[in-house]
Protein backbone atom coordinates (compact mmCIF):
# COMPACT_ATOMS: atom_id res chain seq x y z
CA UNK A 1 0.00 0.00 0.00
CA UNK A 2 1.20 3.52 -0.69
CA UNK A 3 -0.08 6.76 0.85
CA UNK A 4 -1.84 4.77 3.56
CA UNK A 5 -4.08 6.92 5.78
CA UNK A 6 -3.57 6.27 9.51
CA UNK A 7 -4.17 8.07 12.78
CA UNK A 8 -1.06 9.86 14.06
CA UNK A 9 -0.07 12.70 16.36
CA UNK A 10 -0.66 16.24 15.17
CA UNK A 11 -0.53 19.80 16.47
CA UNK A 12 -2.88 22.72 17.12
CA UNK A 13 -1.26 26.16 17.46
CA UNK A 14 2.13 24.40 17.51
CA UNK A 15 1.28 22.13 20.47
CA UNK A 16 0.70 18.34 20.43
CA UNK A 17 -2.28 18.70 22.80
CA UNK A 18 -5.45 20.80 23.04
CA UNK A 19 -4.34 23.70 25.30
CA UNK A 20 -7.76 24.45 26.77
CA UNK A 21 -6.53 26.99 29.33
CA UNK A 22 -3.93 28.49 26.90
CA UNK A 23 -1.02 28.27 29.36
CA UNK A 24 1.27 26.27 27.04
CA UNK A 25 1.58 23.35 29.49
CA UNK A 26 -0.40 20.16 29.22
CA UNK A 27 -2.81 19.77 32.12
CA UNK A 28 -5.08 16.89 33.13
CA UNK A 29 -8.02 16.71 30.75
CA UNK A 30 -6.12 18.24 27.81
CA UNK A 31 -6.14 15.48 25.18
CA UNK A 32 -3.41 14.81 22.65
CA UNK A 33 -4.09 15.95 19.10
CA UNK A 34 -4.67 13.09 16.67
CA UNK A 35 -5.16 13.44 12.93
CA UNK A 36 -5.23 11.27 9.86
CA UNK A 37 -1.98 11.29 7.86
CA UNK A 38 -0.69 9.52 4.79
CA UNK A 39 2.09 7.46 6.29
CA UNK A 40 3.85 6.41 3.12
CA UNK A 41 4.23 2.69 2.56
CA UNK A 42 2.73 -0.33 4.25
CA UNK A 43 2.55 -4.04 3.58
CA UNK A 44 -0.27 -6.41 4.54
CA UNK A 45 -0.07 -10.15 4.05
CA UNK A 46 -2.22 -12.98 5.25
CA UNK A 47 -4.19 -16.06 4.45
CA UNK A 48 -7.79 -17.11 4.53
CA UNK A 49 -9.09 -20.64 4.21
CA UNK A 50 -12.53 -22.22 4.44
CA UNK A 51 -13.76 -25.71 3.83
CA UNK A 52 -16.59 -28.16 4.19
CA UNK A 53 -16.42 -31.96 4.25
CA UNK A 54 -19.43 -34.27 3.94
CA UNK A 55 -18.60 -37.61 5.62
CA UNK A 56 -22.29 -38.57 5.38
CA UNK A 57 -25.18 -37.11 3.33
CA UNK A 58 -26.69 -35.53 6.47
CA UNK A 59 -23.50 -34.57 8.30
CA UNK A 60 -21.02 -31.87 7.39
CA UNK A 61 -17.84 -30.67 9.04
CA UNK A 62 -16.92 -27.07 8.29
CA UNK A 63 -14.47 -24.40 9.28
CA UNK A 64 -12.59 -21.28 8.35
CA UNK A 65 -9.44 -19.49 9.43
CA UNK A 66 -8.05 -16.02 8.75
CA UNK A 67 -4.63 -14.67 9.67
CA UNK A 68 -3.35 -11.20 8.74
CA UNK A 69 -0.22 -9.21 9.53
CA UNK A 70 0.62 -5.68 8.50
CA UNK A 71 3.58 -3.37 8.81
CA UNK A 72 3.98 0.36 8.35
CA UNK A 73 7.22 0.23 6.39
CA UNK A 74 7.83 3.96 6.72
CA UNK A 75 7.50 4.14 10.51
CA UNK A 76 8.78 0.60 11.16
CA UNK A 77 5.83 -0.37 13.35
CA UNK A 78 2.90 -2.80 12.99
CA UNK A 79 -0.23 -1.44 11.31
CA UNK A 80 -3.06 -0.45 13.63
CA UNK A 81 -6.07 -2.67 14.36
CA UNK A 82 -4.77 -5.76 12.57
CA UNK A 83 -6.70 -8.72 14.03
CA UNK A 84 -5.00 -11.87 15.28
CA UNK A 85 -5.71 -15.27 13.76
CA UNK A 86 -9.37 -16.20 14.15
CA UNK A 87 -11.91 -18.66 12.81
CA UNK A 88 -14.58 -21.25 13.40
CA UNK A 89 -15.01 -25.00 13.22
CA UNK A 90 -18.27 -26.87 13.37
CA UNK A 91 -20.32 -29.99 12.90
CA UNK A 92 -23.77 -29.80 11.28
CA UNK A 93 -26.57 -32.34 10.99
CA UNK A 94 -29.20 -31.74 8.30
CA UNK A 95 -32.45 -33.66 8.31
CA UNK A 96 -34.17 -35.13 5.28
CA UNK A 97 -37.71 -34.72 6.58
CA UNK A 98 -40.17 -32.33 5.05
CA UNK A 99 -39.30 -29.79 7.80
CA UNK A 100 -35.62 -29.75 6.73
CA UNK A 101 -34.45 -29.55 10.34
CA UNK A 102 -30.82 -28.90 11.14
CA UNK A 103 -28.58 -28.60 14.19
CA UNK A 104 -24.98 -27.58 14.59
CA UNK A 105 -22.24 -27.18 17.15
CA UNK A 106 -19.86 -24.31 16.38
CA UNK A 107 -16.50 -23.54 17.96
CA UNK A 108 -15.33 -19.92 17.46
CA UNK A 109 -11.83 -18.83 18.41
CA UNK A 110 -9.28 -16.05 18.17
CA UNK A 111 -5.66 -15.82 19.23
CA UNK A 112 -4.46 -13.03 21.48
CA UNK A 113 -3.18 -9.91 19.71
CA UNK A 114 -0.06 -8.49 21.32
CA UNK A 115 1.57 -7.09 18.15
CA UNK A 116 0.40 -3.50 18.48
CA UNK A 117 0.81 -0.16 16.77
CA UNK A 118 1.46 2.79 19.14
CA UNK A 119 -2.06 4.07 18.33
CA UNK A 120 -3.45 0.66 19.42
CA UNK A 121 -1.75 1.07 22.80
CA UNK A 122 -3.34 4.52 23.21
CA UNK A 123 -6.75 3.29 21.99
CA UNK A 124 -9.04 2.53 24.95
CA UNK A 125 -10.66 -0.28 22.92
CA UNK A 126 -7.32 -2.11 22.81
CA UNK A 127 -4.83 -0.75 25.39
CA UNK A 128 -1.20 -1.55 26.19
CA UNK A 129 -1.81 -5.27 26.81
CA UNK A 130 -3.65 -5.84 23.51
CA UNK A 131 -6.62 -8.17 23.18
CA UNK A 132 -6.91 -11.59 24.81
CA UNK A 133 -7.76 -14.64 22.76
CA UNK A 134 -10.93 -16.65 23.24
CA UNK A 135 -12.57 -20.04 22.68
CA UNK A 136 -16.38 -20.19 22.67
CA UNK A 137 -19.03 -22.72 21.68
CA UNK A 138 -22.52 -22.26 20.24
CA UNK A 139 -25.38 -24.72 19.62
CA UNK A 140 -27.83 -23.77 16.88
CA UNK A 141 -30.74 -25.39 15.13
CA UNK A 142 -33.77 -24.77 13.02
CA UNK A 143 -36.49 -26.07 10.76
CA UNK A 144 -38.59 -24.95 7.81
CA UNK A 145 -42.35 -25.40 7.98
CA UNK A 146 -43.74 -24.37 4.62
CA UNK A 147 -42.91 -20.70 4.25
CA UNK A 148 -41.95 -20.32 7.92
CA UNK A 149 -38.29 -20.76 8.93
CA UNK A 150 -37.54 -21.10 12.65
CA UNK A 151 -34.13 -20.85 14.32
CA UNK A 152 -32.87 -21.15 17.89
CA UNK A 153 -29.41 -20.96 19.40
CA UNK A 154 -27.65 -21.02 22.71
CA UNK A 155 -24.51 -18.96 22.17
CA UNK A 156 -21.41 -18.71 24.34
CA UNK A 157 -22.19 -21.92 26.21
CA UNK A 158 -19.31 -21.43 28.68
CA UNK A 159 -20.41 -17.83 29.43
CA UNK A 160 -16.96 -16.49 28.58
CA UNK A 161 -16.14 -12.77 28.62
CA UNK A 162 -14.59 -12.04 25.22
CA UNK A 163 -14.33 -9.53 22.41
CA UNK A 164 -12.90 -9.29 18.94
CA UNK A 165 -9.72 -7.25 18.57
CA UNK A 166 -10.34 -3.46 18.38
CA UNK A 167 -14.11 -3.82 18.77
CA UNK A 168 -14.26 -2.19 22.20
CA UNK A 169 -17.45 -4.12 22.98
CA UNK A 170 -17.49 -7.41 24.83
CA UNK A 171 -19.77 -10.05 23.35
CA UNK A 172 -22.83 -11.11 25.33
CA UNK A 173 -22.54 -13.86 27.89
CA UNK A 174 -24.52 -17.06 27.49
CA UNK A 175 -27.65 -16.17 25.57
CA UNK A 176 -30.69 -17.69 23.93
CA UNK A 177 -31.36 -16.40 20.41
CA UNK A 178 -34.66 -17.07 18.64
CA UNK A 179 -35.50 -16.16 15.07
CA UNK A 180 -38.25 -16.62 12.52
CA UNK A 181 -38.70 -15.71 8.85
CA UNK A 182 -41.88 -15.90 6.84
CA UNK A 183 -41.62 -15.83 3.08
CA UNK A 184 -44.49 -14.43 1.03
Amino acid sequence: LTDLLIRAGGTVDGLPFFDLNRNGTRQAGESLVLQRKNTGEAQIHGLEAAGRWLPHPRISVFGNYTRTAGDDRTAGVPLARIPPGFGTAGLRWSGVSRARGWAELVYAFAAAQRRLNPSDVADTRIGPKGTDGFNVFHIRGGATLGRLRLRAAIENLTDQRYKYHASGVFRPGRQLVLGADFRF
